[in-house]
């Protein structure tokens, strides 16, 4: 959601309720090779049912993205799609490897725009804010639960990404007194249980119905 509980984008998530695997991260290299596949086909599907253009984000793991970086094919479609996809760089891939982080996230940036999913003070340091070319950052929910009484912490992260030209999402908006403060930090983006009231049918309204 925007700062005026407008969506900006949708995320694609897997239902889990009815699998072994209770995360993504666990399920095996190929299975999850063929979710995020079918994954931005179903973005493909949606882009023209879309009313409003809203980007799409979906997660991707390292082994996942090695996978990408090295089918061609792949990787154009993905570009074709750049207006309304978003991949979300998970927080476990080895950004201490520094050289092949940046080898592969600048081979992704260049067909699609990366976010990076849940940063936080245990996964990530302040390092990859500017070392690698992300358009958005998202605030972990516990580490903004953590800090959320800490302007400071919050404003200087806000401004670290502005002077890098990231926009900052924050997780774990669950009120209206939480989402009030998050507002006057003036994220980009916010997302969290707040919004879990909006209706199905005023989610399907945002595409046209064929």
């Amino acid at each position: 959601m925007d700062i005026n509980s407008n969506i900006i984008a949708y995320e694609l998530l897997a239902d889990f309720s009815i699998s072994q695997f209770n995360d993504f991260e666990n399920l095996p290299h190929q299975e999850r090779c063929d979710l995020f596949i079918n994954q931005i086909l179903l973005v493909n599907k949606l882009k023209d049912l879309s009313k409003e253009k809203r980007m799409f984000s979906v997660n991707i793991t390292m082994d996942v993205a090695e996978y990408v970086i090295n089918r061609p094919e792949l990787l154009d479609f993905i570009f074709s799609l750049r207006e309304i996809l978003r991949i979300e760089i998970s927080e476990r891939f080895d950004f201490k490897n520094k050289t092949r982080m940046k080898d592969i996230l600048t081979v992704l940036a260049n067909s699609c725009p990366l976010w990076l999913d849940d940063f936080s003070d245990q996964m990530c340091s302040v390092d990859v804010l500017y070392e690698y070319p992300f358009e958005y950052i998202k605030i972990d929910k516990d580490f903004y639960w953590c800090y959320g009484d800490n302007s400071v912490i919050l404003s200087l992260i806000n401004k670290v990404c502005a002077y890098h030209s990231i926009s900052v999402i924050v997780e774990g908006i669950n009120s209206n007194a939480s989402f009030a403060f998050a507002r006057s930090l003036n994220f980009k983006g916010y997302q969290g249980h707040l919004w879990h009231s909006l209706s199905q049918d005023s989610v399907l309204s945002e595409f046209v119905t064929i």
